[in-house]
This record gives structure tokens, C-alpha cells and sequence, in this order.
């Protein structure tokens, strides 16, 4: 699947989890245990059942209902909540072995590498991890907040 129709997908097939895409970059490549996994340069998702890929919908006794969307008192809840928190606060910790953002495959699909790359933009901007010329580290907790000025990659010329 395409990057970005993989960040559409989850707009679409979970908007109570996810309002912004930040939050989508944040599950795709920080959160370990996510059921995302490298596969042929792309991220793919091994854990849905395969007859389900349009989660629009819910099985309830071999029938298929449309979910209801999030209520407004839910969402604007999520909102409230997440805004107060520093974008920086927001992040999953970050993990040098098990975080897809930090392991990127060396056959990477173009559209995926600068997907990770914007990801990884904002978490350096964050202070949360760096760019060490090949890949991405995450910075030591002591020095969050800390880290100087760091260059950021550019995913001009990046393609495979």
C-alpha cells in the first residue's frame, strides 16, 4: 500500500483514534507493538484479518453494520486533551530496536522514506531523537531538550 493511502486509510477506518496526522505518523513509526511490520520497502499492517480491510464497517452476528463515527462530546474530549499537551509529550517513546522510525529497511519505497522523514523532522524538532547521516537515534532522556542544532535529512535525492 502507498504511504499515504496508508495515513488516509487510517483517517478513515479509525477516526476516534486518530484527529491529526502527526498522530498517524506517531503510530506508524514510534509504537512498538503496533502490528506494522517492514516489508518489501513499505509498512504493512499484519495484524487486520484479511477479509476486513474496509473497517467502515462492524460483524455483529454475520451482518455488517456501518460504525457510528465519534461522538461530538468524544472528540472534542480527544481535542481538549491532546492540545494541552506540548507536541513533544505526545510522542510513544522512542525504542533504537523496535521502533520502525529507527529501523529503516534499506530497500525503503521513496513515498515511505519521506514519509519517515517528515516523521522524523518533527521528532527532532522535538529533541527526541537524531539523525546520525544513515539513520535515525533517539536521543538519551537526560539530554531531551537539550540536543543542539541538528541537520535535518532532506528526502531530495533519497529515492531507491
Amino acid at each position: 500500500m502507498k504511504a499515504e493511502e496508508a495515513l488516509q486509510s487510517s483517517y478513515d477506518n479509525y477516526p476516534d483514534l486518530f484527529q491529526t496526522r502527526e498522530e498517524i505518523l506517531n503510530q506508524l513509526f514510534c509504537v512498538i507493538g503496533n502490528g506494522y511490520h517492514w516489508e518489501d520497502g513499505e509498512l504493512v499492517d499484519v495484524c487486520s484479518e484479511p477479509d476486513r480491510i474496509d473497517l467502515k464497517y462492524d460483524l455483529v452476528d454475520g451482518k455488517a453494520y456501518q460504525r457510528t463515527p465519534p461522538t461530538e462530546v468524544y472528540t472534542f474530549l480527544f481535542n481538549e486533551y491532546t492540545a494541552k499537551k506540548p507536541r513533544s509529550e505526545r510522542w510513544y517513546p522512542i525504542s533504537a530496536n523496535y521502533s520502525a522510525i529507527c529501523n529503516l529497511p534499506p530497500d525503503i519505497k521513496p513515498d515511505w522514506l519521506e514519509l519517515a522523514h517528515e516523521c522524523g523532522r518533527m521528532l527532532i524538532e522535538d529533541g527526541l531523537i537524531t539523525w546520525d547521516g544513515d539513520k535515525y537515534v533517539p536521543v538519551r532522556r537526560e539530554t531531551i531538550g537539550k540536543a543542539k542544532e541538528i541537520q535535518v535529512p532532506s528526502t531530495a535525492g533519497t529515492e531507491t
